[in-house]
């Protein structure tokens, strides 16, 4: 009977033995689905192909890398293997992980031991729970999906029999949550499968949406020329209250989390027409009553001309969004994501002559003069700005960093005349120039400068002095 704080009911899981084969007949499932972090694997490789298996915490993850990088390699390009892979063999070379264990729902005994309590029970159809237990004083936690969890302090003397009744509180609602994949698409189209009406505006498609209707999305002509991307994954977090920046609401250790989840948790569904067909997913959460946010993220894979084996890659979000529930209500909410699109923007700093220019400092602005973001360029007259939304930008590439109130490594020789670019970024595909989605240049995926074109290119002419 000491006080509890943060305390946690819920049912949790057991692994099974590492040899423990599906069919044994018990109710059994897999931790989880194979996953990994790109942004981290990012930051600490040059490229996908360097990439150890100490970066991953099971087998199934470093295969699922594998399997979606193992396309960069081709009959055109020179031999590369990947460390993981150094056989060539399409399997992963990692020994010492282990693949992702089954997991089966614990015993009530098992339960307790794990959560530390006395005893577990589950309500029966009467909502009734009952305990023999010796004299003394107990917190019972009572916790149920879409309820806040409440803490009862009772004490027992010998022989004593105590009812304790307790209201959770009004019922739970819960969000119905449509994540619509980009389209590639001009008009969005989208119809009714519970009135067969096609609507063609993507206020018209929510509003539908919302209203209670079944609308299923699909995709315009202009969608089937430029192709369609399918998810490589999405993740959301949940937190009470109205939050405004992403940052505060991504993981399970921020404040107010009441869901984090990923690909694993949502619903995927296909939605189909005479043309072609465009994916989105489904997310299903039991909620508290109360004012909420939900923040995601996402990152898909477009088939370019070379086939589905050598995909590109972009981003939708970050983005947050408030909603209300209310108890014994289900609160719909239906998302294009391309309308949250944002890519790599790429950038090549040369000489007049063409020689690639490294230690440049490159400063990308809004179309406002709002500073987005500056880097320095690598060894090869390249830099790059992640998660750009279209929009018009200048691009100013200088080595007098002390004029724009930067120190450090780069952009300090005096040597160049500061030069100003103007973009137009968008992140569409680019069919009609080299077959590659033209934001992407960069060692992790194809669109190179061998094989493609960056958005920016920049030739500096010596300062006059």
């Amino acid at each position: 009977p000491e006080p509890i704080e943060d305390p946690e009911c819920y049912r949790p899981y057991v692994e099974l033995p590492k040899d423990f084969e599906p069919g044994q007949g018990e109710v059994y499932d897999r931790l989880r689905d194979p996953e990994y972090d790109l942004s981290y694997l990012m930051d600490r490789f040059d490229n996908p192909f360097d990439v150890t298996c100490d970066a991953f915490k099971y087998l199934d993850d470093a295969q699922l890398f594998l399997d979606d990088y193992i396309g960069y390699t081709s009959e055109d390009e020179i031999p590369v293997s990947f460390k993981l892979d150094p056989d060539g063999d399409g399997k992963v070379n990692c020994p010492a992980l282990e693949p992702i264990p089954y997991v089966r729902p614990a015993t009530d005994e098992e339960a307790a031991e794990i959560l530390g309590a006395v005893a577990v029970q589950e309500t029966d159809e009467d909502g009734d729970a009952s305990f023999n237990l010796p004299a003394g004083c107990y917190y019972a936690v009572i916790g149920g999906l879409g309820y806040e969890t409440t803490v009862e302090e009772f004490c027992l003397e010998p022989g004593e029999t105590e009812v304790n009744e307790v209201n959770l509180g009004i019922a739970p609602g819960a969000l119905y949550k449509r994540f619509v994949s980009p389209t590639g698409s001009v008009i969005p189209i989208c119809v009714s499968l519970d009135t067969g009406q096609y609507f063609d505006t993507q206020q018209s498609c929510e509003a539908a949406f919302e209203s209670g209707d079944d609308v299923i999305p699909l995709a315009d002509v202009i969608g089937v020329l430029l192709g369609f991307p399918f998810a490589v994954g999405l993740q959301a977090t949940i937190c009470k209250g109205t939050i405004d920046d992403a940052d505060d609401c991504n993981s399970p250790s921020d404040a107010g989390v009441v869901y984090h989840g990923g690909q694993d948790d949502l619903i995927f569904n296909a939605g189909m027409d005479e043309y072609d067909l465009i994916y989105f997913y489904d997310l299903y959460v039991t909620l508290a009553p109360g004012t909420y946010t939900l923040c995601w993220e996402a990152r898909y894979s477009y088939p370019t001309m070379l086939g589905f084996d050598n995909p590109q890659y972009g981003w939708a979000g970050p983005a947050c969004e408030t909603f209300d529930i209310a108890s014994n209500e289900e609160t719909r909410v239906l998302n294009w994501t391309g309308n949250y699109q944002s890519g790599t923007l790429d950038v090549f700093v040369s000489d007049s002559g063409g020689n690639a220019l490294p230690n440049i400092l490159v400063l990308l602005f809004d179309q406002d003069g709002e500073l987005v973001d500056y880097t320095c360029t690598d060894s090869y007259g390249e830099a790059q700005f992640d998660h750009v939304p279209d929009g018009n930008y200048t691009v100013t590439a200088t080595d007098s960093a002390p004029d724009y109130g930067f120190g450090g490594s780069c952009g300090t020789g005096d040597d160049f005349e500061t030069q100003n670019a103007g973009v137009v970024y968008g992140t569409t595909l680019d069919y009609v120039n080299d077959g590659y989605v033209d934001d992407e240049l960069d060692a992790w995926y194809l669109g190179s400068p061998v094989n493609g074109e960056p958005d920016v290119i920049i030739a500096l002419s010596p300062e006059i002095v």
